[in-house]
Protein backbone atom coordinates (compact mmCIF):
# COMPACT_ATOMS: atom_id res chain seq x y z
CA UNK A 1 0.00 0.00 0.00
CA UNK A 2 2.12 3.05 -1.31
CA UNK A 3 0.26 5.46 -1.70
CA UNK A 4 -2.99 7.64 -0.26
CA UNK A 5 -5.41 6.79 -3.27
CA UNK A 6 -4.58 2.76 -2.42
CA UNK A 7 -5.05 3.56 1.51
CA UNK A 8 -8.19 5.49 1.44
CA UNK A 9 -9.75 2.57 -1.29
CA UNK A 10 -8.64 0.17 1.08
CA UNK A 11 -9.72 1.75 4.12
CA UNK A 12 -13.54 2.46 2.14
CA UNK A 13 -13.46 -1.16 1.73
CA UNK A 14 -12.79 -2.05 5.35
CA UNK A 15 -15.54 0.52 6.27
CA UNK A 16 -18.10 -0.86 4.18
CA UNK A 17 -17.05 -4.42 4.92
CA UNK A 18 -15.84 -5.11 1.78
CA UNK A 19 -13.38 -7.55 0.15
CA UNK A 20 -9.92 -6.23 0.00
CA UNK A 21 -9.65 -3.81 2.81
CA UNK A 22 -8.01 -3.02 5.18
CA UNK A 23 -6.83 -5.80 8.26
CA UNK A 24 -5.40 -5.19 11.45
CA UNK A 25 -2.30 -6.21 10.71
CA UNK A 26 -2.35 -2.83 8.78
CA UNK A 27 -2.66 -0.42 11.65
CA UNK A 28 -1.08 0.44 14.69
CA UNK A 29 -2.02 -1.40 17.50
CA UNK A 30 -4.67 0.81 20.10
CA UNK A 31 -7.17 0.36 22.79
CA UNK A 32 -9.27 -0.27 20.69
CA UNK A 33 -10.02 -3.86 18.69
CA UNK A 34 -9.75 -3.45 14.83
CA UNK A 35 -13.06 -4.60 14.02
CA UNK A 36 -14.82 -2.27 16.62
CA UNK A 37 -12.77 0.98 15.27
CA UNK A 38 -14.19 0.05 11.97
CA UNK A 39 -17.88 -0.92 13.62
CA UNK A 40 -17.88 3.16 14.68
CA UNK A 41 -16.73 3.92 11.55
CA UNK A 42 -19.34 2.05 9.63
CA UNK A 43 -21.99 3.33 12.21
CA UNK A 44 -20.99 7.00 11.44
CA UNK A 45 -21.22 7.12 7.69
CA UNK A 46 -24.59 5.39 7.60
CA UNK A 47 -25.97 7.42 10.52
CA UNK A 48 -24.90 10.26 8.24
CA UNK A 49 -26.55 8.70 5.17
CA UNK A 50 -29.56 8.77 7.09
CA UNK A 51 -29.72 12.22 8.30
CA UNK A 52 -29.05 13.19 4.42
CA UNK A 53 -32.05 11.55 3.53
CA UNK A 54 -34.36 13.08 6.48
CA UNK A 55 -32.82 16.19 4.96
CA UNK A 56 -34.13 15.45 1.47
CA UNK A 57 -37.32 13.77 2.70
CA UNK A 58 -38.63 14.98 5.54
CA UNK A 59 -42.45 14.63 4.81
CA UNK A 60 -42.11 10.98 4.23
CA UNK A 61 -39.87 10.64 7.17
CA UNK A 62 -42.70 12.32 9.00
CA UNK A 63 -44.95 10.16 7.47
CA UNK A 64 -43.46 6.67 8.51
CA UNK A 65 -41.81 8.04 11.41
CA UNK A 66 -37.99 8.41 13.20
CA UNK A 67 -37.59 4.31 13.67
CA UNK A 68 -38.88 3.24 9.88
CA UNK A 69 -37.36 5.59 7.96
CA UNK A 70 -33.92 4.98 9.60
CA UNK A 71 -35.26 1.12 8.39
CA UNK A 72 -35.63 2.28 5.50
CA UNK A 73 -32.52 4.36 4.79
CA UNK A 74 -30.24 1.84 6.32
CA UNK A 75 -31.56 -0.58 3.41
CA UNK A 76 -31.21 1.89 0.79
CA UNK A 77 -27.80 3.11 1.77
CA UNK A 78 -26.72 -0.11 2.11
CA UNK A 79 -27.69 -0.34 -2.11
CA UNK A 80 -26.82 2.77 -3.37
CA UNK A 81 -23.80 4.58 -1.62
CA UNK A 82 -23.15 7.85 -2.73
CA UNK A 83 -21.20 8.93 -6.14
CA UNK A 84 -20.37 11.88 -5.14
CA UNK A 85 -18.56 13.78 -1.46
CA UNK A 86 -21.15 16.44 -1.84
CA UNK A 87 -24.37 15.05 0.31
CA UNK A 88 -26.71 17.68 -0.45
CA UNK A 89 -28.10 15.64 -3.97
CA UNK A 90 -28.04 12.37 -2.35
CA UNK A 91 -31.10 9.84 -2.23
CA UNK A 92 -31.99 10.76 -6.26
CA UNK A 93 -32.96 6.57 -6.44
CA UNK A 94 -34.50 6.91 -2.92
CA UNK A 95 -38.56 7.25 -4.43
CA UNK A 96 -37.82 4.28 -6.52
CA UNK A 97 -36.64 2.31 -3.72
CA UNK A 98 -39.74 3.22 -2.01
CA UNK A 99 -41.89 2.18 -4.84
CA UNK A 100 -40.67 -1.69 -4.26
CA UNK A 101 -39.59 -1.78 -1.01
CA UNK A 102 -41.71 -4.51 0.80
CA UNK A 103 -42.05 -2.91 4.03
CA UNK A 104 -43.71 -0.04 2.91
CA UNK A 105 -46.30 -1.58 0.76
CA UNK A 106 -49.18 -0.63 3.60
CA UNK A 107 -48.20 3.62 2.28
CA UNK A 108 -48.51 2.98 -1.53
CA UNK A 109 -47.94 7.00 -1.98
CA UNK A 110 -44.75 6.88 -0.12
CA UNK A 111 -42.94 6.83 -3.44
CA UNK A 112 -44.75 9.61 -5.18
CA UNK A 113 -44.39 11.88 -1.64
CA UNK A 114 -40.56 11.05 -2.21
CA UNK A 115 -40.97 12.18 -6.07
CA UNK A 116 -42.52 15.38 -4.60
CA UNK A 117 -39.98 16.16 -2.07
CA UNK A 118 -36.89 15.37 -4.36
CA UNK A 119 -38.58 17.91 -7.14
CA UNK A 120 -39.28 20.47 -4.98
CA UNK A 121 -35.27 20.00 -3.65
CA UNK A 122 -33.77 20.05 -7.50
CA UNK A 123 -36.25 23.29 -8.14
CA UNK A 124 -34.67 24.88 -5.07
CA UNK A 125 -31.12 24.54 -6.28
CA UNK A 126 -31.93 24.91 -9.81
CA UNK A 127 -30.04 27.55 -11.86
CA UNK A 128 -31.59 30.52 -12.38
CA UNK A 129 -32.60 32.72 -15.56
CA UNK A 130 -34.46 35.48 -16.78
CA UNK A 131 -37.59 34.16 -17.77
CA UNK A 132 -39.54 35.38 -21.15
CA UNK A 133 -41.76 38.31 -21.42
CA UNK A 134 -45.52 36.36 -22.80
CA UNK A 135 -46.11 39.67 -24.46
CA UNK A 136 -43.49 39.15 -26.69
CA UNK A 137 -45.50 36.24 -28.43
CA UNK A 138 -47.70 38.83 -29.63
CA UNK A 139 -44.96 39.87 -32.21
CA UNK A 140 -44.60 36.31 -33.59
CA UNK A 141 -46.13 36.14 -37.07
CA UNK A 142 -49.96 34.38 -36.58
CA UNK A 143 -49.26 31.72 -39.39
CA UNK A 144 -45.80 30.72 -37.49
CA UNK A 145 -47.11 30.35 -33.88
CA UNK A 146 -47.63 26.74 -34.83
CA UNK A 147 -43.72 26.48 -35.21
CA UNK A 148 -42.96 27.81 -32.01
CA UNK A 149 -40.98 25.85 -29.06
CA UNK A 150 -39.80 26.81 -25.94
CA UNK A 151 -37.14 26.07 -23.54
CA UNK A 152 -38.83 25.57 -19.85
CA UNK A 153 -36.87 27.11 -16.89
CA UNK A 154 -34.23 25.08 -15.08
CA UNK A 155 -36.41 24.90 -12.04
CA UNK A 156 -39.39 23.21 -13.77
CA UNK A 157 -40.97 19.70 -13.07
CA UNK A 158 -43.95 17.64 -13.38
CA UNK A 159 -45.39 15.23 -11.61
CA UNK A 160 -48.38 12.61 -12.56
CA UNK A 161 -49.48 10.68 -9.66
CA UNK A 162 -52.38 8.55 -8.69
CA UNK A 163 -52.71 9.77 -5.21
CA UNK A 164 -52.87 13.79 -3.38
CA UNK A 165 -49.32 13.90 -2.65
CA UNK A 166 -49.44 18.47 -2.75
CA UNK A 167 -52.32 17.78 -0.15
CA UNK A 168 -50.78 14.84 1.69
CA UNK A 169 -47.31 17.26 1.62
CA UNK A 170 -49.13 20.44 2.85
CA UNK A 171 -50.98 18.59 5.58
CA UNK A 172 -47.53 17.11 7.20
CA UNK A 173 -45.63 20.64 6.76
CA UNK A 174 -44.11 22.13 9.53
CA UNK A 175 -47.15 23.62 11.18
CA UNK A 176 -50.31 22.40 9.17
CA UNK A 177 -53.25 21.12 10.54
CA UNK A 178 -52.93 16.78 10.06
CA UNK A 179 -56.80 16.86 10.42
CA UNK A 180 -57.21 17.98 7.03
CA UNK A 181 -55.89 14.36 6.40
CA UNK A 182 -59.63 13.56 6.86
CA UNK A 183 -60.80 15.68 3.70
CA UNK A 184 -58.37 14.96 1.23
CA UNK A 185 -59.48 14.04 -2.55
CA UNK A 186 -59.57 10.86 -3.60
CA UNK A 187 -58.07 11.12 -6.76
CA UNK A 188 -54.69 11.80 -7.73
CA UNK A 189 -52.57 14.97 -8.75
CA UNK A 190 -51.12 16.46 -11.97
CA UNK A 191 -48.53 19.04 -10.79
CA UNK A 192 -45.79 21.87 -12.00
CA UNK A 193 -43.21 22.29 -9.50
CA UNK A 194 -40.97 25.26 -10.24
CA UNK A 195 -39.44 28.44 -8.49
CA UNK A 196 -40.89 31.76 -8.55
CA UNK A 197 -38.04 34.17 -7.03
CA UNK A 198 -37.52 32.24 -3.71
CA UNK A 199 -40.84 30.22 -3.28
CA UNK A 200 -41.47 26.98 -4.50
CA UNK A 201 -44.44 26.76 -6.05
CA UNK A 202 -46.72 23.80 -6.32
CA UNK A 203 -49.33 23.77 -9.63
CA UNK A 204 -52.38 21.91 -10.11
CA UNK A 205 -52.97 21.20 -13.92
CA UNK A 206 -55.49 19.55 -15.24
CA UNK A 207 -55.47 16.24 -17.50
CA UNK A 208 -55.09 18.68 -20.77
CA UNK A 209 -52.59 20.85 -19.58
CA UNK A 210 -50.63 18.45 -17.76
CA UNK A 211 -50.04 16.70 -21.72
CA UNK A 212 -50.05 20.01 -23.22
CA UNK A 213 -47.11 21.05 -20.84
CA UNK A 214 -45.10 17.62 -21.16
CA UNK A 215 -45.39 17.63 -24.98
CA UNK A 216 -44.10 21.39 -24.59
CA UNK A 217 -40.78 20.32 -22.12
CA UNK A 218 -40.13 17.37 -24.71
CA UNK A 219 -39.39 20.06 -27.25
CA UNK A 220 -42.37 19.84 -29.23
CA UNK A 221 -43.72 22.90 -31.00
CA UNK A 222 -46.78 24.59 -30.13
CA UNK A 223 -48.96 23.34 -32.65
CA UNK A 224 -47.37 19.45 -31.83
CA UNK A 225 -48.14 19.90 -28.36
CA UNK A 226 -52.10 20.98 -29.20
CA UNK A 227 -52.31 18.02 -31.93
CA UNK A 228 -51.52 15.71 -29.31
CA UNK A 229 -53.64 16.41 -26.15
CA UNK A 230 -56.65 15.33 -25.01
CA UNK A 231 -58.92 18.22 -24.26
CA UNK A 232 -62.13 17.03 -23.59
CA UNK A 233 -63.56 18.92 -19.99
CA UNK A 234 -60.34 21.24 -20.46
CA UNK A 235 -60.15 24.88 -18.95
CA UNK A 236 -59.24 26.99 -22.33
CA UNK A 237 -60.64 30.23 -21.23
CA UNK A 238 -59.45 33.35 -22.77
CA UNK A 239 -56.74 31.38 -24.46
CA UNK A 240 -55.19 32.64 -27.45
CA UNK A 241 -55.18 29.65 -30.42
CA UNK A 242 -54.72 31.87 -33.16
CA UNK A 243 -54.28 30.47 -36.16
CA UNK A 244 -53.64 26.94 -34.37
CA UNK A 245 -54.34 23.70 -35.36
CA UNK A 246 -56.81 21.62 -33.99
CA UNK A 247 -57.88 19.68 -36.60
CA UNK A 248 -60.03 16.33 -34.99
CA UNK A 249 -59.39 17.48 -31.47
CA UNK A 250 -61.95 16.09 -28.67
CA UNK A 251 -62.92 19.34 -27.10
CA UNK A 252 -66.02 17.86 -25.91
CA UNK A 253 -67.08 19.85 -22.67
CA UNK A 254 -63.92 22.07 -23.20
CA UNK A 255 -64.55 26.03 -21.78
CA UNK A 256 -63.51 27.80 -24.63
CA UNK A 257 -65.36 31.15 -23.19
CA UNK A 258 -63.84 34.08 -24.83
CA UNK A 259 -61.14 32.59 -26.26
CA UNK A 260 -59.48 33.82 -29.30
CA UNK A 261 -59.36 31.66 -32.13
CA UNK A 262 -58.97 33.81 -35.11
CA UNK A 263 -58.17 31.74 -38.13
CA UNK A 264 -57.76 28.37 -36.16
CA UNK A 265 -58.60 25.10 -38.24
CA UNK A 266 -61.19 22.89 -35.62
CA UNK A 267 -62.36 20.83 -38.96
CA UNK A 268 -63.41 17.56 -37.58
CA UNK A 269 -62.89 18.57 -34.05
CA UNK A 270 -65.77 17.38 -31.60
CA UNK A 271 -67.21 20.63 -29.35
CA UNK A 272 -69.97 18.57 -28.00
CA UNK A 273 -71.16 21.08 -25.20
CA UNK A 274 -67.99 23.29 -24.82
CA UNK A 275 -68.57 26.40 -23.74
CA UNK A 276 -68.05 28.51 -26.84
CA UNK A 277 -69.75 31.71 -25.66
CA UNK A 278 -67.96 35.24 -26.60
CA UNK A 279 -65.68 32.76 -29.06
CA UNK A 280 -63.78 35.29 -30.85
CA UNK A 281 -63.04 33.56 -34.42
CA UNK A 282 -63.23 36.29 -36.66
CA UNK A 283 -61.20 36.36 -39.77
CA UNK A 284 -60.88 39.98 -40.27
CA UNK A 285 -58.52 41.01 -37.88
CA UNK A 286 -56.26 39.17 -34.92
CA UNK A 287 -57.64 40.18 -31.30
CA UNK A 288 -54.88 39.56 -29.14
CA UNK A 289 -55.50 39.35 -25.39
CA UNK A 290 -54.36 42.26 -24.70
CA UNK A 291 -57.39 43.84 -26.50
CA UNK A 292 -54.52 44.64 -29.97
CA UNK A 293 -55.79 44.02 -33.40
CA UNK A 294 -53.68 43.81 -36.44
CA UNK A 295 -54.68 42.13 -40.20
CA UNK A 296 -54.31 38.70 -40.69
CA UNK A 297 -51.57 38.40 -42.65
CA UNK A 298 -48.90 35.24 -44.70
CA UNK A 299 -45.18 35.48 -44.21
CA UNK A 300 -45.49 37.76 -47.49
CA UNK A 301 -47.75 40.26 -45.35
CA UNK A 302 -50.43 39.40 -47.83
CA UNK A 303 -53.90 39.63 -46.31
CA UNK A 304 -55.31 36.27 -45.73
CA UNK A 305 -58.96 37.08 -44.02
CA UNK A 306 -60.64 35.87 -46.71
CA UNK A 307 -58.43 33.38 -48.04
CA UNK A 308 -57.91 31.43 -44.35
CA UNK A 309 -60.76 32.02 -42.08
CA UNK A 310 -61.61 30.15 -38.81
CA UNK A 311 -62.33 26.44 -39.72
CA UNK A 312 -65.10 24.14 -38.78
CA UNK A 313 -65.85 21.86 -41.27
CA UNK A 314 -67.84 18.74 -40.29
CA UNK A 315 -66.64 19.83 -36.71
CA UNK A 316 -69.29 18.37 -34.06
CA UNK A 317 -70.74 21.49 -31.71
CA UNK A 318 -74.18 19.89 -30.75
CA UNK A 319 -75.20 21.58 -27.71
CA UNK A 320 -72.35 23.95 -27.65
CA UNK A 321 -73.00 27.22 -26.01
CA UNK A 322 -72.05 29.97 -29.03
CA UNK A 323 -74.06 32.85 -27.67
CA UNK A 324 -72.25 36.18 -28.41
CA UNK A 325 -69.72 34.01 -30.51
CA UNK A 326 -67.99 36.08 -33.47
CA UNK A 327 -68.16 33.59 -36.39
CA UNK A 328 -68.16 35.94 -39.04
CA UNK A 329 -66.96 34.36 -42.41
CA UNK A 330 -66.17 31.27 -40.48
CA UNK A 331 -66.40 27.85 -42.63
CA UNK A 332 -68.87 25.98 -41.05
CA UNK A 333 -69.56 23.52 -43.82
CA UNK A 334 -71.46 20.49 -42.29
CA UNK A 335 -71.19 21.28 -39.07
CA UNK A 336 -73.08 19.58 -36.43
CA UNK A 337 -75.11 22.37 -34.15
CA UNK A 338 -77.79 20.18 -33.18
CA UNK A 339 -78.94 21.44 -29.45
CA UNK A 340 -76.61 24.26 -30.17
CA UNK A 341 -77.17 28.09 -27.84
CA UNK A 342 -76.25 30.35 -31.04
CA UNK A 343 -78.30 33.46 -30.13
CA UNK A 344 -76.59 36.59 -30.61
CA UNK A 345 -73.57 35.05 -32.36
CA UNK A 346 -72.05 36.71 -35.24
CA UNK A 347 -72.45 34.55 -38.23
CA UNK A 348 -71.73 36.75 -40.86
CA UNK A 349 -70.51 35.55 -44.45
CA UNK A 350 -70.39 32.29 -42.88
CA UNK A 351 -70.58 28.94 -44.75
CA UNK A 352 -73.64 26.95 -43.42
CA UNK A 353 -73.93 24.98 -45.83
CA UNK A 354 -75.18 21.29 -44.75
CA UNK A 355 -75.00 22.55 -41.54
CA UNK A 356 -77.46 20.64 -38.95
CA UNK A 357 -79.18 22.99 -36.62
CA UNK A 358 -82.20 23.07 -34.88
CA UNK A 359 -81.04 25.06 -31.73
CA UNK A 360 -82.11 28.15 -30.46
Amino acid sequence: MNTLREFQNAFRSAVLSQPGGLGEADIAPGNIPFSAAMAIYRNNVFAKLTDALGDLYPIVKRLVGDEFFAYAAGDFSQAHLPRSPVLAGYGDEFPGFLDGFAAAQSTPYLGDMARLELARHQATHAADCEAMDTGNLKDIAPEAIESVSFEFHPSCRLLCSAYPVKDIWEAHNKDADIDRLADLPADGAKLLILRVGEKIEMRELDSAGFDFVTALMAGKTLGAAFKGVNFQGANLAGMDINMTSLEGADLSGANLMSAFMCGANLSNAKLVKANMRNVYASPKEILGRDGSRKKATDKNGKAIAQSWPSNFVDADLSGANLKGAKLCSANLRGANLLNAKISKADLTDADLTSVLADGD
